[in-house]
């Protein structure tokens, strides 16, 4: 037996190939010859482009693989006829995604979907980013590759690392504006908001209505990605003895980082300085306070006077004001002192501590000259 090359091409380059076997017996009678025609190919697949990746989940990014993401597919162009009965490879980085077993001669494109049911599935698949490839062969195993973008991968849920104020600790009434900030633990989406939930409500007790709980929208800074800013004006009835925020709500537009990643409005992950509570102590109160009592004292220096004392110059007069609730801020009136037939003594400027204000009015050389009982009249506010 043996094989007779019909070409002149000892090197068995691309071509068609023919086999001839003719067998020889002991008596040297040779055989009919049989043929055999085949093809030698050593060529590889020359078109191979459009390498993409399809992301499929919730929130789908480009090229990216997010905390949504449950599913991708990856594709690449060819040329009809060129790997007919091939096989193409898809590849993150060096790790094989899968492979298209078979490739038809009309096809065009070969598509790779992995179909992950689950974000833990795929990212069990694809347990980390890399560039995207394909290795395209052909029937003989003549191969050629092409790269498409770098798949990026971030499952990192960002979070919510603070929410403060930059008003001043203190009491606040009705129509008192108070800003708010939220700070976000990565740069959000430009125009979202979030909508704070704060503890000013109540429930109905004797003849007040119940109070909703105040909603406030924060907005993403135009500058700085991370900060969401929002102000909350104190409307008749918000009561609250430390400002806190009891819920966070996504706006109309959901907050996401730049892969696509949705922040994390759960507050149960912030330590206590890090709330609102825990960062400031404002207080809201819109129930103007009882007055209970009013009382007068004299003083002579250090000393303080019994009732029915006589009073000279340079002894002091003290009017004390006693209400049912923590009052706050400098009196915005004083009232006025009688002083027998005398009447309409300007105070000083009171002081306020918890639940009492205080007015003094020392008595001069050129002051009163009248005897009698001591009054006081005006506003006590």
């Amino acid at each position: 037996m043996f094989w007779v090359n019909t070409s002149s091409d000892n090197n068995l380059s691309q071509a068609d190939r023919r086999f001839v076997v003719t067998y020889i017996d002991a008596l040297g009678n040779l055989s009919e010859p049989s043929t055999l025609d085949f093809s030698v190919d050593t060529q590889a697949p020359t078109t191979l482009s459009g390498v993409t990746i399809m992301p499929i989940g919730d929130v789908v990014v480009a090229d990216t693989l997010n905390s949504t993401t449950t599913s991708m597919a990856f594709r690449a162009t060819i040329e009809k006829g060129q790997a007919t009965n091939g096989r193409a490879d898809f590849y993150v980085g060096n790790t094989l995604m899968g492979t298209v077993a078979s490739i038809g001669a009309s096809d065009e494109t070969v598509t790779l979907n992995l179909n992950t049911p689950t974000t833990a599935a795929l990212q069990s698949k694809i347990p980390a980013g890399g560039l995207v490839s394909v290795k395209l062969y052909d029937q003989a195993g003549n191969m050629t590759s092409a790269t498409g973008n770098v798949l990026q991968y971030d499952i990192t849920v960002p979070t919510v690392v603070r929410i403060t104020s930059s008003t001043q600790d203190g009491g606040y009434k009705a129509g008192s504006k108070i800003q708010l900030r939220l700070e976000a633990s990565e740069d959000m989406t430009e125009g979202s908001s979030l909508v704070l939930t704060l503890n000013t409500g109540h429930d109905a007790s004797g003849v007040n209505p119940a109070v909703a709980n105040q909603q406030v929208t924060l907005t993403r800074d135009g500058s700085i990605g991370t900060l969401f800013l929002g102000e909350y004006t104190v409307a008749d009835g918000d009561t609250s003895a430390d400002l806190a925020v009891v819920d966070i709500a996504a706006g109309s537009i959901v907050p996401h980082d730049a892969a696509g990643n949705a922040l994390n409005i759960g507050l149960s992950g912030l330590a206590a300085e890090a709330t609102l509570a825990g960062s400031k102590n404002i207080v809201i109160d819109t129930t103007a306070p009882v007055l209970n009592s009013v009382t007068l004292s004299a003083q002579r220096g250090i000393v303080d006077l019994a009732s029915g004392s006589d009073l000279r110059a340079g002894d002091t007069v003290t009017v004390t004001a006693t209400y049912d609730d923590t009052v706050f801020g400098s009196p915005t009136t004083a009232p006025t002192l009688s002083i027998g037939n005398e009447t309409g003594i300007t105070l000083t400027a009171g002081t306020t501590s918890g639940n009492t204000r205080t007015w003094t009015y020392t008595l001069s050389d050129s002051g009163i000259t009248d005897t009698g009982s001591i009054s006081v009249g005006g506003s006590l506010t």
